[in-house]
């Protein structure tokens, strides 16, 4: 059994939300217990699972004494975070997707860099995607102790681009006080992250970026991020739209960022575009107004040239007819299912 008394100064913690993952939670758990880094602290939080995962979290503590666990009602990932954060007193923190791989040279390559450069506030490292099912065999990816140093609005306008950096809370290393002022917000099932990554990066000083795939991003059915069934588009229409919102109202109050604003506003209506479809099509499953709300925000974006990447002429010509004749539009979703 490890003992976290007997180890040095632990400067990093991981925070893991888990629910309902108990087919790959052991496999995640097991990336972790297996660092050569072992100076860190893991909190597990259990999101109200109602498998088998809250018992592996329980195993787990009362064989290694740098896990903890903490159950909580059934809340979404963003009160997770928090609940974690709360209970984070080191220097460092980074957040691991209970289903995702992490290279067991991970935190000693990272924490090695961040050793070399103390005032760096933020430490982003590469991200390699899985299907589910995919053999992982760490050999085919190129580790190295070499990062690249990274200026405050360098970063930001990468975050903004979504482009190599995307704004996934894992494959970042962060500075626990960053957490003091920004907060993940409550209420969210989804995009919480998109929702405060460029208000983070915004905040920080200085970023490191460590090009080696040391996080396996795995994507399977029924995680949030895949989950396209009506009932749960409609669910969490509004996270998806508000996120974006937000990222473009950050933009246009920060004009130091403009470059990047065309894109994020074709970022914000190609989301908007596709809930208005659910909208239109199922709008029993939407608060009263919603569609005029949203409308009125999509107007107010104005002068954008659209991008090839996020707008064919197929959806040019949508995004017209949503905003000259909102009520055709919606007739077409409703009554013609081809459309």
């Amino acid at each position: 059994m490890i003992n976290v008394s007997e180890m040095n100064h632990i400067t990093l913690t991981i925070i893991i939300p888990c629910y309902n993952v108990e087919s790959y939670l052991p496999a995640c758990l097991a990336c972790i217990e297996s660092q050569s880094y072992k100076n860190f602290r893991c909190i597990l939080v259990d999101d109200g699972s109602t498998d088998a995962t809250g018992a592996i979290c329980d195993e787990l503590v009362k064989k290694d004494s740098r896990f903890q666990v903490l159950h909580i009602q059934n809340s979404g990932s963003s009160v997770a975070r928090r609940r974690g954060l709360e209970l984070c007193d080191t220097e460092y923190v980074t957040f691991v997707d209970s289903d995702d791989f992490i290279h067991p040279d991970t935190y000693r390559i990272l924490m090695d860099n961040l050793t070399e450069h103390k005032d760096a506030d933020i430490l982003v490292y590469g991200v390699a995607d899985c299907v589910d099912g995919e053999e992982i065999f760490w050999q085919r990816y190129v580790v190295t102790n070499n990062y690249e140093v990274v200026s405050q609005k360098d970063a930001v306008l990468r975050i903004l681009d979504d482009t190599e950096w995307k704004s996934y809370m894992v494959n970042k290393i962060y500075r626990r006080a960053l957490f003091d002022t920004i907060q993940f917000p409550i209420g969210r099932k989804l995009d919480e992250d998109f929702s405060i990554m460029h208000l983070v990066f915004h905040h920080a000083k200085l970023v490191l970026y460590n090009k080696s795939e040391l996080c396996i991003y795995r994507h399977r059915e029924g995680s949030i991020c895949l989950s396209y069934d009506v009932k749960s588009m409609a669910t969490k229409a509004y996270d998806r739209i508000a996120a974006r919102w937000e990222r473009l109202q950050f933009v246009l109050s920060h004009p130091e960022y403009a470059e990047m604003l065309n894109k994020v506003q074709n970022m914000y209506l190609a989301v908007a575009l596709a809930v208005m479809r659910i909208v239109a099509k199922y709008p029993q499953h939407f608060p009263n107004h919603f569609f005029e709300e949203r409308l009125t925000d999509i107007k107010s974006v104005t002068s954008t040239e659209y991008l090839p990447e996020y707008f064919n002429a197929r959806k040019r010509i949508e995004l017209h007819v949503l905003k000259a004749l909102p009520r055709l539009f919606k007739l077409l979703y409703k009554f013609i299912p081809a459309w």
